[in-house]
């Protein structure tokens, strides 16, 4: 039995349609990379523009805050002095408003609690601040013969165009 030499040679037009669907292959994958890179790119530039104008609208809307931890001590001081729980509770972050207006209402509606209070928080020679980090903070509040009574926490809320100070806890 005799093989001819051309039955041997890889046939042209088979060889052209592979290269073609090897190309076709390695093109759609090249496509689907530069869609993968650039589809998350333009979402994240959706978000951020959108973050920016919630941030923008929050640092409009919420005036009731300190610049640092001891600015807003004073300024909850001050409220406080005045018995003015709702002024209090602006400078409380929201998911927390509710829980310390109950107990600062409880502790007022109580003859003498209110004064006790203030006897411990408006303590400003034997408080303290103790900043654990850069956002959070912590106000040591202490009594006459200096033990330690209660704390309240700060937090940092930064955004885009501000950075400022809100009670976490009380």
């Amino acid at each position: 039995m005799e093989t001819n030499n051309s039955d041997l040679r890889p046939n042209k037009k088979a060889m052209k349609k592979w290269a073609v669907a090897i190309f076709i292959i390695i093109a759609l994958g090249f496509i689907g990379l530069i869609i993968s890179q650039i589809f998350p790119i333009a979402i994240m530039s959706q978000y951020f523009t959108m973050r920016n104008v919630v941030d923008d609208n929050l640092n409009k809307i919420d005036n009731y805050h300190g610049e640092t931890p001891e600015d807003l001590y004073d300024k909850l001081l001050k409220a406080l002095e005045n018995k003015d729980i709702d002024l209090f509770v602006k400078y409380v972050v929201r998911e927390n408003q509710d829980e310390i207006r109950a107990r600062l209402e409880k502790i007022q509606e109580q003859d003498g609690f209110w004064e006790q209070m203030m006897s411990h928080v408006g303590n400003t020679e034997m408080n303290f601040i103790e900043h654990v980090s850069s956002d959070y903070a912590i106000l040591k509040i202490v009594d006459q013969d200096n033990f330690f009574v209660e704390d309240m926490e700060f937090v940092k809320k930064i955004g885009n165009n501000y950075s400022f100070w809100k009670v976490s806890e009380f």
